[in-house]
């Protein structure tokens, strides 16, 4: 009886573990703190030359909020929420309720879209969108 009771409260544990490691949202491996603040987009996307992305500007928040704004034209761009899956990847949960103008390039983006990252030597931010063979990456600077 004493053995069941101990298998049951075993299994009780396990499950308990299992749900609460399905419920995080957010890999705990990734140090937010570097992508908080604000990001200025380079002139062009690395793969191209002919697009301007220089109008960018991106804020992220302590919450894994984020913004991209149209700063010369005073328009949002995109906005929601980061999802942190990796060190590498991560998805953009825009709002629907917001405008949602995706950056050129990615214009064929989902309001919920994976993203490879990763920072430069020197402190800058790629993000990569890819569609099929096609990729795009925006380039931003800490301000």
């Amino acid at each position: 009886m004493k053995s069941r009771s101990i298998k049951a409260m075993l299994i009780l544990v396990l499950c308990f573990v299992m749900v609460t490691a399905c419920g995080q949202k957010n890999n705990e491996n990734v140090d937010r703190d570097l992508f908080v603040g604000e990001w200025k987009c380079e002139d062009n996307p690395l793969e191209s030359k002919e697009y301007y992305t220089g109008f960018i500007m991106m804020y992220i928040q302590e919450d894994d909020s984020f913004r991209m704004s149209d700063v010369e034209a005073g328009n949002p761009v995109i906005s929601g929420e980061l999802e942190f899956l990796s060190d590498k990847d991560v998805v953009l949960k825009c709002n629907t309720e917001d405008d949602f103008d995706p950056p050129p390039t990615w214009q064929s983006m989902n309001e919920e879209q994976e993203i490879e990252y990763s920072f430069t030597e020197n402190g800058k931010l790629h993000m990569t969108y890819k569609e099929g063979d096609v990729s795009s990456t925006l380039v931003f600077v800490k301000q």
